[in-house]
């Protein structure tokens, strides 16, 4: 039988609001953004001593990408788990929305970092551009303020043969079909493992967001009044 009421209720005049909390998904998005940040300084810190040691360059750039994809991973899980434990009554499509919503903040913020560094990057290399020119202007080389600094003859003309072995070596390379060929399918390779990861990204902060989803809430009314519960105790009671 359906009750009427005489006055009007809150549902009549308040408006819909949404369920999406963004203080908790801005908690996730940060976390997820310091674990990432702290481990990939571990991991610079793992390859800068593998390449004291003399491990071969392909060894690190092995280990390189997948500690890249683990530490996303592990930080988006942390995240969204974050999100979610925040949040408080979301159903399990709820928390899967809070994760893909902290793997978007962490994409803008992750952004927003690369062109900071990006411009900052620019900056540095226009500075040394002026002070090449001034040099240039200046009549001096690079051999000669070498010369200023102390550094032994044998040494300059050392890097000056590798340098020039490195411009003959890459003009070369750029006129090889071979190496052409190589470097696209290295790059095709890159996307590829780019895209994987970005997807296993994905799937880890909805893992963790349902990982850290609480109980359902119900809103069940008895003799007029609105009582809210866990969906289990509704289910229950019903």
């Amino acid at each position: 039988m359906e009750q009427r009421y005489d006055q009007p209720q809150p549902e009549d005049v308040l408006a819909v609001r949404s369920r999406v909390s963004w203080a908790s998904v801005f908690a996730g998005a940060f976390v997820a953004l310091t674990l990432y940040l702290l481990l990939a300084l571990f991991g610079g810190a793992v390859g800068l001593t593998l390449t004291a040691a003399d491990v071969r360059s392909g060894t690190i750039g092995v280990f390189a990408a997948i500690w890249t994809i683990f530490s996303l991973a592990f930080s988006l899980f942390c995240g969204g788990c974050t999100a979610t434990r925040c949040a408080v009554g979301e159903t399990k499509a709820e928390a899967m929305l809070h994760g893909l919503l902290t793997w978007g903040v962490l994409l803008v913020l992750t952004f927003f970092m690369l062109g900071a560094g990006v411009r900052t990057g620019f900056s540095a290399l226009m500075g040394g551009a002026y002070i090449a020119r001034s040099a240039n202007e200046a009549g001096t080389d690079w051999r000669e303020l070498a010369r200023q600094y102390g550094i032994p003859q044998d040494r300059i003309e050392q890097w000056r043969s590798q340098a020039e072995r490195a411009a003959e070596q890459l003009r070369v390379n750029a006129q090889d079909p071979a190496s052409q060929q190589a470097a696209l399918e290295g790059t095709t390779a890159a996307m590829w493992w780019t895209f994987l990861g970005t997807l296993l990204s994905i799937g880890a902060a909805v893992a963790g967001a349902l990982a850290g989803a609480g109980p359902e809430l119900a809103f069940l009314n008895f003799g007029g009044r609105t009582h809210v519960t866990t969906a289990e105790h509704a289910g229950a009671r019903t």
